[in-house]
C-alpha cells in the first residue's frame, strides 16, 4: 500500500478536519482534498508571483517579490533593498528567473515544472513544512492544469501562463472541478 491508495470519505468539512487532525496526531500523513478550489490556496499565489518574475525578471521588485515564495526561498533579510550584499542576491534570482523563462518557451509545461521542481527542492522544502503535503498537491494540481490548458508538446511564455492562470482562477471551482 502506497500513498494515494487509501481515501476516507467523510459527510462533512468538520469531520474532515477532525480525522485530518488525528491523522496527523497519530504519525500519518494526510491531505484533505475538494474543500473548494485549488485556486484560493495559498500555491495559486505562489503561483501567480514566480510567473510574473519569469514574465520580467529584469524588474527587481517583481523578483523580491517571488524570491520570498515557495520557489526562490529568500528571506526578507536577504532581499531588504538596505540589506548588504543583497543587490547581488537579487542579481542571483533574476538570472534563474530569466533562465527559467527560457526554459519554459523550450519544454512542454508539465516537463518544465518537473526541472524547476527538481531544481527548486520544491518536494523536500513542502513536505518540510506543516502542512507540506496539502501545499505540494496544489502546486502540482495547478501545474496540470496550466499543462492541459497551454497545450501538450510544446513551450509557453511566462506571459501565457499568467494569462490562463487568471483566467482559471477566475473561473474557480468550475475550472477546478470542485462542486
Amino acid at each position: 500500500v502506497n500513498p494515494g491508495h487509501i481515501a476516507v470519505l467523510v459527510p462533512s468539512a468538520p469531520v474532515a478536519a477532525e480525522v485530518l487532525n488525528a491523522l496527523g496526531r497519530a504519525g500519518v500523513p494526510a491531505v484533505r482534498t475538494r474543500t473548494g478550489s485549488v485556486f484560493l490556496a495559498p500555491a495559486a499565489f505562489e503561483w501567480r508571483l514566480l510567473l510574473a518574475a519569469l514574465e520580467r525578471p529584469s524588474h527587481a521588485g517583481t523578483v523580491r517579490g517571488a524570491g520570498l515564495g515557495a520557489f526562490l526561498r529568500a528571506s526578507a533579510q536577504e532581499l531588504d533593498p538596505h540589506a548588504p550584499d543583497a543587490a547581488r542576491r537579487v542579481a542571483v534570482l533574476q538570472q534563474r528567473c530569466a533562465m527559467w523563462a527560457d526554459e519554459l518557451a523550450k519544454r512542454p509545461f508539465l516537463a518544465w515544472y518537473d526541472h524547476v521542481r527538481a531544481q527548486s527542492n520544491l518536494v523536500e522544502h513542502l513536505l518540510s513544512l506543516p502542512g507540506g503535503e496539502r501545499d505540494l498537491t496544489d502546486f502540482d494540481h495547478i501545474a496540470e492544469l496550466l499543462a492541459a490548458e497551454l497545450g501538450a508538446g510544446r513551450g509557453t511564455t511566462a506571459s501565457a501562463a499568467i494569462r490562463v492562470l487568471d483566467r482559471l482562477v477566475a473561473g474557480g471551482e468550475r475550472a477546478d472541478g470542485d462542486d
